[in-house]
């Protein structure tokens, strides 16, 4: 029987899982998967990277730059695949990269540009209530306040137009996307039968 198991390193980076049974680390790892026989191991590692994408295109070319970060104990997750010959896994392919045009780092920087425009809100808002208490200076200071809100607003205007394209490009590769994650989670599942 041929195994292939995904283990996320949340020990290195300190995850508060409560699905998991296990914290695994490099060591344990290692320790978990060292009675199986002709084991592999293939480390994976979160990538970051820009995506130049002409209209039409559907290939990509990739290189791949390790640094000091490419050591296997630092990956994010350890493939290990059990009863697999060793050539043909390290041989098939230096590096295999899934690239999502529209990844959830621009979700996250959108939010946190809403967050912040609330922020922002509500601090004038309350900056304008006490400043009128108090009696400063206060329609200079308001006045570079709404210059700065309306500074964020054109930028978050950018950001959201990039968003929209990136989710339009995004769109057209999420069954690809939904079929990885699909059997990465079934690769959870296994893993925790472990």
């Amino acid at each position: 029987m041929k195994l292939v198991v995904s283990v996320p390193n949340s020990r290195l980076f300190e995850e508060d899982n409560p699905f998991h049974a296990t914290d695994f680390g490099w060591a344990e790892a290692h320790a978990a998967f060292a009675g199986f026989p002709a084991t592999t191991l293939l480390p994976q590692f979160l990538a970051e990277g820009s995506l130049i994408l002409p209209p039409g295109a559907t290939e990509t070319d990739v290189a791949v730059v390790l640094d000091e970060r490419a050591d296997p104990d630092g990956a994010n997750h350890f493939i290990f695949c059990s009863n697999w010959d060793e050539p043909a896994l390290t041989g098939a392919h230096r590096g295999r990269i899934l690239l999502e045009a529209a990844p959830v780092y621009n979700r996250y920087v959108s939010s946190l540009e809403k967050a912040n425009q609330d922020l922002w809100r509500t601090n004038a808002r309350l900056g304008r209530g006490h400043l009128a208490r108090v009696g400063s200076a206060s329609p200079s200071h308001l006045a570079k306040r709404e210059a700065r809100i309306d500074e964020a607003k054109a930028e978050a205007a950018m950001w959201r137009r990039r968003y929209e394209t990136a989710a339009r490009i995004g769109s057209k590769l999420e069954p690809g996307v939904r079929e990885a994650r699909r059997a990465k989670r079934v690769a959870r599942k296994v893993a925790r039968r472990l």
